[in-house]
């Protein structure tokens, strides 16, 4: 078969595409927001997950262990996040919303979520939610 048909490299490279796309259209967003595109990523775990561990954070954002120490000092220092010491083992750390960073977090989803409609305005709920699944199953593949 001739690479340049084959529905795989298409694919790939429109997925390449895209994810360029979405993140040159969203730099000036975060940027207006006042956060970086990771440390958005890691209020959000936080906030839909409660305290957890720094390995743990980076599973569910797919974000290696040196980044997310890197990501976890920024937002430490901006005092939206803290480190507290889990009191049945000393050995692990947890990593939790402070109250100011719960204020910002607020703050900041709303107009977050303006901005991914209008940027997501071209499709229905219906193809977002068809998309989702499929871009599911391409990630279990």
């Amino acid at each position: 078969m001739n690479y340049r048909q084959d529905p795989s490299i298409k694919f790939m490279i429109v997925l390449n595409k895209m994810m360029s796309s979405i993140t040159h259209k969203m730099a000036p967003h975060f940027k207006a927001l006042g956060i970086h595109e990771t440390e958005f990523f890691v209020l959000f775990a936080l906030d839909a997950n409660g305290p957890m561990t720094i390995q743990e954070i980076g599973s569910k954002i797919d974000m290696t262990s040196g980044t997310m120490t890197y990501v976890i000092d920024k937002l430490e220092k901006k005092d939206y996040i803290k480190r507290v010491r889990c009191q049945e083992d000393r050995r692990r750390i947890y990593i939790e919303l402070t109250d100011q960073g719960v204020d910002f977090w607020n703050e900041i989803i709303s107009k977050h979520m303006i901005a991914m409609n209008d940027s997501f305005s071209h499709m229905t709920e219906d193809e977002m939610l068809q998309l989702i699944e499929l871009m599911k199953k391409v990630g279990k593949g």
